[in-house]
């Protein structure tokens, strides 16, 4: 959570490998991604946890960790169409398991409800 209070982009990669660690907590958060301190810090960091995962994720995660990276997608965007134009765009120069990530990405992303904007307090 530090991490993103602070936009720490230069933890992306490490927040973005570790998306879906949960931490052994009796309450969590009242956000949406509570659960998920990495994920949160990456949507506190914006649009570099976005264009990190876009750019340099080359391996199709499990089901639950790709929709963790729809949804951190979708808050920092702000707009379902805008997020899908950019993984498209992505998409255009990718090869080999980065094409496989993203085009998982995108079925996931056009399938998931949006859950509009977020405010972080």
């Amino acid at each position: 959570m530090l991490l993103g209070d602070i936009r720490a982009t230069e933890a992306t990669p490490v927040l973005i490998k570790h998306i879906a660690f949960r931490p052994q907590r009796v309450r969590f958060d009242p956000s949406p991604l509570g659960e998920y301190p990495c994920a949160e810090a990456l949507v506190k960091i914006g649009e570099p946890a976005v264009q990190e995962l876009l750019r340099d994720y080359s391996e199709t995660p499990r089901k639950g960790t790709l929709a963790l990276h729809v949804l951190v997608t979708q808050m920092v965007e702000g707009d379902q169409e805008i997020g899908a134009l950019r993984i498209r765009k992505a998409l255009k120069d990718a090869v080999g398991g980065r094409k496989q990530y993203l085009e998982a990405l995108l079925k996931l992303y056009e399938k998931t409800p949006f859950p509009g904007a977020y405010t972080w307090q």
